[in-house]
């Protein structure tokens, strides 16, 4: 795994926090790639268009809070982020790159059915091709 890919499994972490998710769910993992606009897959997006912050925005409205009175320390991969980071390392092997980049973990995300996915697809029309050459190019990162 790279290093911005290790920051953005670690970003998730502290939005889901944030959120006060009992798991790390798929809308984290976007948050934190969006809050990283220094990482390919940020800048991708940004390539394609897309205003980060306004972004944000939306994944935020979709985004649900857990309980408040849940003292959350520690969130486990959700069975869907589980099967984003499955679809990253996926896309990784078919570049024909040794680890998963975050640009891998955006691919990963727009493959799955969640409301994360619904903001960058359905609200701005992102397509899973005009992410993947571009990842190819910036592979591993």
């Amino acid at each position: 795994m790279s290093e911005m890919a290790k920051r953005t499994l670690a970003k998730s972490h502290t939005e889901a926090l944030f959120f006060l998710h009992d798991q790390i769910l798929p809308e984290d993992i976007l948050s934190a790639i969006l809050s990283l606009p220094h990482c390919h897959a940020a800048q991708l997006l940004r390539r394609l268009g897309l205003d980060l912050h306004l972004v944000t925005r939306e994944v935020v409205t979709v985004t649900h809070f857990g309980p408040t009175r849940k003292n959350i320390r520690n969130p486990s991969l959700s069975a869907t982020s589980l099967r984003v980071i499955e679809l990253a390392a996926e896309e990784s092997r078919s570049l024909a790159v040794a680890y998963i980049g975050a640009a891998h973990a955006l691919l990963g995300v727009l493959q799955e059915e969640h409301p994360a996915s619904q903001v960058l697809t359905e609200r701005k029309g992102v397509r899973i091709g005009d992410v993947r050459h571009p990842a190819g190019e910036w592979a591993g990162t």
